[in-house]
């Protein structure tokens, strides 16, 4: 309405319609404010192949688009292996030594289309460093002492150290070490015998740069063979440090070993329970595995022999058995008929004593004899027979024990009798026979 407005308000016109009427037009205007409060930082500088971020800050801002300029044309970047968060407000940017001058900036962009460009930032890439930390394998005789050594690579800017090695202290005996190139700052070597570790510390209040050399040499006597490992799975074992007390990224730990030389070969002898054996000048009697060290005879390298010792335990049978007289059983070459505990020492499939324990009973048979008295022509049963004449009859059945039962039946068989009586009475008189009055003749 012929007025300029600057600021978010409610303004109100009044004119007049086509109809010569009042028209009341309310505007409701937004103005957006799109503006960088924290600018991108002016120098990224980032070690080959590690990444770095820009951030930029802004209010009113609901986008972000960062872009890398290309000969005197701005680019927009596109997510990657090489850059991540491209529409955010923080750049991140893993480098190569090819992006190193690189120049980025940021345009912030409002819900309206407002914008606002951020200052150039300029990537700066140095070479990377490939420190390395290394125990070189060896290869040495059962018995001989050797030094380890533990040698670096690219061991610059640094200022302090600390390593953890894992071995086998059953196969390898710590002696002692020796500083090479760590004479100067504070370093300190111990052997922790439970957990078979040897722990590394050196701190120097300047840095040292080296090339390539070793930092000292740790000494054993060699029983065996044994990895020489780095502890890089337990945080802050294995580390390197700056004179700022910052850790080192990007260093390589490589673990080494001690190899025994000679002939490595595993062997297997039994003995009985409570006998000993002589192998290599040594008695086994336990069970387990040991090791074994044979002098060699032609002046190489000693053979180095992994025994183990199995020990066989004697048998115990126990055979429970039960006969009738008067049969006999034969054990351990004996014919034995009489009840007991017999005992026989064999010699089992192990080559140990087999005992074995004879529990014998001997079982009688039984007799038995019937005395049975019936009337003809009644019968009796015995063992499944009918008889109906006397006599004697026998029967073998097995009794509890499991043994012979003789059974003897004596068997009567008597015969029924017959006898007349022959009676006169009067009338009315009656005559009692048999439980029953009579008063009638008749039979």
């Amino acid at each position: 309405n012929g007025q300029s407005y600057s600021a978010a308000g409610t303004y109100t016109a009044t004119l007049t319609n086509a109809a010569g009427c009042d028209s009341l037009i309310t505007l409701n205007l937004t103005v957006e404010s799109v503006q960088i409060t924290q600018e991108p930082l002016s120098t990224l500088a980032i070690v080959e192949g590690d990444t770095g971020s820009l951030f930029v800050a802004a209010i009113g801002a609901t986008s972000f688009n960062w872009q890398i300029l290309s000969g005197s044309t701005w680019m927009n970047l596109s997510n990657g292996s090489t850059y991540l968060g491209v529409t955010t407000s923080t750049l991140s940017i893993t480098a190569a030594l090819s992006l190193n001058g690189s120049q980025y900036r940021v345009i912030v962009i409002g819900a309206a289309g407002c914008s606002d460009t951020s200052l150039t930032s300029i990537l700066t890439v140095t070479p990377a460093l490939n420190r390395e930390v290394r125990i070189d394998p060896l290869t040495a005789c059962i018995g001989d002492t050797v030094e380890v050594p533990v040698r670096v690579i690219d061991f610059v800017g640094v200022s302090a150290v600390s390593l953890v090695i894992d071995y086998d202290n059953t196969v390898l005996s710590y002696l002692s070490y020796s500083p090479v190139q760590l004479q100067t700052g504070n370093l300190i070597v111990n052997n922790f015998i439970p957990s078979s570790q040897i722990r590394i510390g050196w701190v120097d209040s300047s840095v040292v740069n080296i090339q390539n050399g070793e930092l000292l040499r740790l000494r054993f006597v060699v029983n065996g063979s044994s990895a020489l490992t780095f502890d890089t799975q337990t945080s802050g074992n294995c580390e390197l440090a700056d004179s700022l007390g910052q850790v080192i990224t990007g260093v390589s730990f490589v673990s080494g070993g001690v190899t025994a030389g000679g002939v490595t070969m595993s062997d297997t002898v039994e003995v009985c329970l409570g006998s000993t054996l002589n192998y290599g000048g040594q008695s086994f009697g336990t069970q387990g595995t040991y090791t074994v060290i044979l002098p060699s005879t032609t002046g190489g390298c000693d053979t180095l022999v992994s025994l183990l010792v199995v020990v066989n335990q004697p048998s115990v049978t126990t055979i429970t058995q039960t006969i009738c007289a008067p049969n006999s059983y034969t054990f351990d070459g004996q014919t034995l008929t009489t009840s007991g505990t017999y005992m026989d020492t064999l010699t089992n499939a192990a080559g140990c004593d087999s005992i074995i324990t004879l529990n014998l009973t001997v079982n009688q048979p039984s007799a038995s004899t019937i005395s049975q008295t019936i009337c003809a022509p009644n019968s009796y049963s015995f063992n499944g027979q009918s008889y109906n004449a006397s006599g004697t009859y026998t029967a073998t059945l097995t009794n509890a024990a499991g043994c012979d039962s003789i059974v003897t039946l004596n068997l009567t068989v008597n015969q029924p009798s017959a006898l007349t009586i022959s009676q006169t009475i009067c009338a009315p008189n009656s005559y009692s026979f048999n439980g029953q009055s009579y008063n009638t003749t008749g039979t």
